[in-house]
């Protein structure tokens, strides 16, 4: 069984990544969990509220949502289950925001 094993030509064993995307996974469920409850939500930058700056808020938790896919599909991939996300990724940008040296692909 081949699972979670370093294999190809990956810097780090895929246990460690499945760990590290998991950790980051939970944190942001986490806190869309918690800026749904208090209708607050906040970036680096500014803090929205929900019924001030709807647009805004939303925008900040479809942003954390998408780190939570993300990380989802990161784990999956070091199970095996899926392919590797960050390569659909980079299949899906424009020709010239594609990363085309090795430690993109």
């Amino acid at each position: 069984m081949q699972v979670l094993a370093a294999v190809d030509n990956s810097w780090m064993p895929y246990w460690v990544i499945a760990t590290g995307a998991g950790f980051y996974g939970v944190l942001a469920a986490r806190r869309i969990v918690l800026d749904l409850r208090r209708g607050i939500s906040s970036s680096y930058v500014h803090t929205y509220y929900c019924d001030e700056e709807p647009i805004g808020y939303t925008l900040c938790l479809l942003s954390y949502l998408g780190i939570l896919v993300l990380c989802s599909a990161v784990v999956l991939h070091a199970f095996g289950l899926v392919g590797d996300p960050i390569t659909a990724i980079n299949a899906a940008l424009p020709p010239f925001l594609r990363c085309t040296q090795s430690p993109c692909l």
